[in-house]
């Protein structure tokens, strides 16, 4: 008679109950545990249509172990369900274990209904408190209606630990099906419905200072000061802010972020650097002043403006864009200064401004024209360099008259030397080098005449065949005459005749 009890009380339990039966995860109020983690209480309520007499459940938190983990399940009916204090409590797998009748309401501190790790249904040892997840099993003794369970409550509480990891967490609830599931007073399984939660431990939050108009130092301390971190900071010139001031910051001030996040600013570098030097000639022979000026790093455009009356007023802009020289036809005549700024995107540079004027004029060289001398094209093909001009007059003010002979310079050295040491080191940098190379050449002056430095150590004004307008015949002019004197000389057997072009 109790096998077949026992074979239909089977049957009953694997036969589940047409009922409403609802087990949901209720969050309260999170709150910070004395070691400074934060704790998300969860009470695991009931609804149900029908007296339920056991919950055999499985609860999981999608986290790792050292991660996010359950602790402190309370809150659990530990004696009989009576009229003064239904609920449920007991775990029939341990209630032989740890409950004894005679003590007073069935109270043992060391009683809880989730199993440990080594019990059936658990698969590794990652289960039951300090874990991600746990079986729980709870029941219900009572005689007579009076003293049954509510249908609906507050099966017990326990406790999320988030072990200092932020972020969202999903927390569900199944039936464990080895132990019955949800079984109602007739031991019957009851098809439950069960309703998990999100649970979010958001980290500990910092708000962004307001650092801009602030300096440099003044803005890291007041992040650091924060309990933020300094990232990436970086300077672009400014018209408006002054050196180290910051201009802008991400995030914005006011933000809430986690502890130690990242602060970005941008910062002023000041105003844009001017070009550090402007060149152009104190005297140009053909009314095309060339003008160079140095270039600067980051620079988007630059603007080249002209004075015609020794830097008084600047009336005329006459170039703007990204190269670094300029070559100005102007009309001749005295007093024409140059100035040139740098700019990009955030800010314009101060002037670089000129400290001499720049005499312009037309070359008398050669007026006789092309037919009646043949080196007038040869001068126009170098530059129309004032040094091969017959003497030094207002208006061939770098004319020597002595450089066919070899002087390349213009001056004398302090022997009196027309050609000498210095005349020959500027035949060697020009050795071989072509009509274009010699017009070409910005970087060096004779006498504040700029591009035709080279064209001065063209001593016999051609090329050979090559087409090096700086070559052997020009060395052989210089040897010949090195040491030579000037025309005025009181030396008779050792003098130039000072009269070249000839």
């Amino acid at each position: 008679m109790r096998k077949a009890l026992l074979i239909v009380a089977m049957l009953l339990l694997a036969t589940p109950v047409m009922a409403t039966t609802t087990i949901t995860a209720v969050k309260g109020t999170q709150f910070t545990a004395s070691d400074n983690n934060l704790v998300q209480p969860i009470s695991i309520t009931y609804s149900s249509t029908v007296d339920v007499r056991a919950f055999a459940l499985d609860i999981n938190i999608d986290s790792s172990n050292g991660s996010p983990n359950f602790q402190g399940i309370r809150g659990f009916k530990t004696g009989e369900s009576n009229a003064a204090s239904p609920g449920y409590g007991i775990f029939p797998s341990r209630f032989r274990q740890f409950i004894v009748v005679t003590s007073p309401n069935w109270i043992d501190p060391n009683y809880n209904p989730t199993t440990a790790w080594n019990e059936p249904g658990t698969t590794s040892g990652t289960w039951g408190m300090g874990f991600p997840q746990m079986i729980v099993e709870m029941g219900t003794l009572y005689l007579g209606d009076a003293n049954k369970p509510a249908t609906s409550g507050t099966l017990f509480t326990f406790d999320v630990n988030n072990w200092g990891v932020y972020g969202t967490f999903h927390l569900t609830i199944a039936a464990d099906a080895l132990r019955g599931g949800v079984v109602n007073t007739d031991g019957n399984s009851i098809a439950a419905t069960f309703v998990g939660t999100d649970i979010t431990f958001t980290a500990p939050g910092a708000t962004v200072p307001n650092v801009v108009g602030m300096t440099q130092t003044a803005a890291n301390n007041a992040i650091t000061g924060a309990t933020l971190n300094v990232m990436t900071t970086t300077g672009v010139y400014s018209d408006v802010c002054a050196v180290t001031i910051v201009i802008s910051q991400v995030p914005a001030a006011g933000t809430v972020v986690p502890l130690h996040s990242d602060v970005n600013y941008v910062y002023s570098l000041g105003k844009f650097p001017a070009p550090s030097e402007i060149i152009y000639p104190k005297w140009d022979s053909d009314c095309c002043v060339p003008i160079y000026w140095s270039p600067v790093a980051g620079a988007t455009a630059y603007q080249l403006e002209r004075s015609a009356d020794s830097g008084s007023t600047f009336t005329s802009t006459i170039y703007t864009g990204t190269a670094t020289y300029k070559g100005d036809a102007v009309t001749a005549g005295p007093h024409y200064r140059y100035r040139v700024l740098a700019k990009n995107a955030n800010s314009t540079s101060l002037y670089m401004t000129g400290t001499y004027d720049c005499n312009a004029y037309l070359s008398t060289c050669y007026k006789g024209g092309v037919t009646s001398d043949p080196n007038w094209a040869q001068w126009l093909l170098v530059g129309r360099p004032d040094c091969w001009c017959k003497a030094s007059t207002a208006q061939e003010p770098n004319g020597s008259g002595y450089q066919c002979d070899g002087d390349a310079d213009g001056t004398v050295n302090a022997n009196g030397y027309r050609v000498y040491a210095a005349d020959l080191s500027m035949l060697s940098a020009n050795y071989k080098k072509t009509a274009s190379q010699l017009t070409m050449d910005p970087n060096v002056t004779l006498q504040g005449k700029l591009k035709i430095h080279a064209a001065c150590a063209d001593f016999d004004h051609k090329a050979n065949a090559n087409g090096y307008r700086v070559y052997a015949g020009d060395l052989s002019i210089l040897a010949a005459n090195y040491k030579k004197l000037n025309s005025s000389s009181v030396t008779a057997t050792n003098k130039l005749p000072g009269n070249c072009p000839r």
